[in-house]
């Protein structure tokens, strides 16, 4: 599961980093999960293709992946993943 969130937070701060002042990444571990948010100043013009290889991602650990309204104008992603969910083979 590292590897995976490292991927989300990297295609998602690799994207916003070139068009976005302001991106902020918050890691929060739940009792069962790990929430991953990322909240940026601006919106990026091929998210949506880019949030569906992260959602691919994502689900093979059987997480979950959605956008959130950011009232800054820019974009919010947020993804779920239970902890202990089991290694994809």
């Amino acid at each position: 599961m590292d590897l995976v969130v490292y991927r989300v937070i990297e295609a998602l701060l690799s994207a916003a980093r070139h068009r976005c002042s302001g991106t902020i990444a918050t890691l929060r571990y739940q009792p069962h999960e790990l929430e991953l948010e990322i909240r940026s100043d601006r919106s990026i013009p091929d998210l949506d293709e880019q949030l569906r290889a992260i959602a691919q991602r994502v689900a093979l650990y059987d997480g979950s992946l959605q956008t959130l309204p950011a009232s800054s104008g820019g974009f919010a992603v947020q993804a779920r993943l239970p902890l202990g969910a089991a290694v994809p083979v």
